[in-house]
């Protein structure tokens, strides 16, 4: 577990307080592949590949393969597009 502290100065302040107070919780390295429901071949070249996904509305699963540790932090969205081309849902 790890416990976030994070102190903020306001532009036109000299002072600084506390902003914010996280607690972050380690996740466990998983090295067994994931159950999912249908493969994917996505390949995103120095990341990482999606290997599969699993649907059970309204949730969408992710499975992914990393291709090493990342010292960036990535976010993954989904969108639900229509067959006209139109997003119903991110």
């Amino acid at each position: 577990m790890f416990i976030l502290h994070r102190a903020l100065s306001l532009p036109l302040s000299r002072s600084s307080f506390a902003f914010a107070r996280c607690q972050i919780d380690a996740i466990p390295l998983v090295t067994d592949t994931p159950s999912f429901d249908l493969p994917a071949a996505a390949t995103f070249p120095g990341i990482g590949s999606l290997i599969g996904y699993s649907l059970a509305v309204p949730e969408v699963t992710l499975v992914w393969r990393a291709e090493s540790a990342s010292a960036i932090s990535y976010t993954v969205f989904v969108q639900l597009v229509s067959d006209e081309g139109r997003v119903i849902a991110q």
